[in-house]
């Protein structure tokens, strides 16, 4: 039990460090209070993807045997939220150019947000590496299941997926 809840204390904070770090910001940055609402939806989304994604790379390439599993799951799961991430895109880039960002390139961002998951992933990895490889057995089994952290976005941020879908 002490084990479960520790896996769920660990998701839930990466799940923060990724969605400030998907917005460009860091744990305590004054900015996070000024952040566009779009910003914090996108950096919500694109910080769970990311850190699913992530994940089950690294636990591909540590996975031995079941190495070809976790490369068919992260195929799987690349290919399902492919338009979600473009919409991402799409939809970051307005949010910057409606701020007077004319470049509105937004790829620090998602490289900030990107290195952010493989650091505490990687962090986990090292400093628990039983945990972590049981971690990855059980991601595996839910992703199969499509459920928790594989169930549709659209059902686990419907929120989130609706003002994407809305923004103009």
């Amino acid at each position: 039990m002490a084990s479960a809840n520790r896996s769920r204390s660990i998701r839930g904070a990466l799940a923060a460090v990724l969605i400030l770090a998907a917005a460009g910001l860091g744990p305590g940055d004054a900015r996070a209070q000024a952040i566009h609402p779009m910003k914090e939806t996108i950096a919500k989304l694109y910080g769970n993807i990311v850190a699913i994604i992530t994940y089950l790379d690294v636990c591909r390439v540590h996975g031995g045997d079941m190495a070809e599993d976790f490369a068919g799951a992260l195929d799987s799961y690349k290919q399902e939220v492919a338009p979600v991430l473009a919409r991402i895109d799409a939809v970051l880039r307005g949010v910057l150019k409606s701020e007077g960002d004319a470049a509105a390139d937004p790829s620090r961002l998602y490289a900030a947000a990107d290195e952010a998951a493989l650091g505490r992933i990687r962090g986990l990895q090292e400093s628990h590496p039983d945990e972590f490889v049981i971690l990855c057995g059980g991601l595996l089994k839910i992703a199969r299941e499509r459920r928790l952290e594989f169930a549709p976005l659209r059902e686990r941020f419907p929120d989130e997926m609706q003002a994407l879908d809305e923004w103009k």
